[in-house]
């Protein structure tokens, strides 16, 4: 985990990730390998900004706490459970609630910057 100074500035493109081995959900389809760098994270970690990306394929996800997160490149389909079905691609920004339950598929090997903040 690399984490940054406050303030920082990174062009999210050229951050180096390390691939992620606790995959967090059901793989449906294809090989999502995913790979994170957290930027800056809250002592409590209740606040963590980062960069994420996933390779092609599809997976069930639970988002265990709040995030905002804006698309750098590549493409995504994500269902929402009992909401609406959204696609991204570079410069979409989505918000999703602790607790939501989705469906991915990566498209287009999909790069994000993340933001998620801790209700609790």
């Amino acid at each position: 985990m690399t984490t940054a100074a406050v303030p920082f500035s990174v062009r999210a493109e050229h951050v180096e990730l390390v691939r992620d081995t606790r995959f967090p959900g059901e793989v449906l389809a294809g090989d999502p390998v995913m790979s994170t760098a957290v930027l800056w994270a809250s002592p409590d970690r209740k606040v963590v900004r980062g960069v994420w990306n996933c390779e092609p394929g599809r997976f069930t996800w639970e988002f265990p706490r709040n995030e905002t997160l804006v698309v750098v490149r590549g493409s995504a389909r994500v269902q929402v459970e009992g909401g609406p079905e959204l696609t991204l691609s570079p410069g979409d920004m989505a918000a999703f609630r602790a607790g939501d339950r989705t469906v991915w598929e990566v498209t287009e090997s999909l790069r994000k910057v993340f933001f998620i903040d801790s209700e609790n």
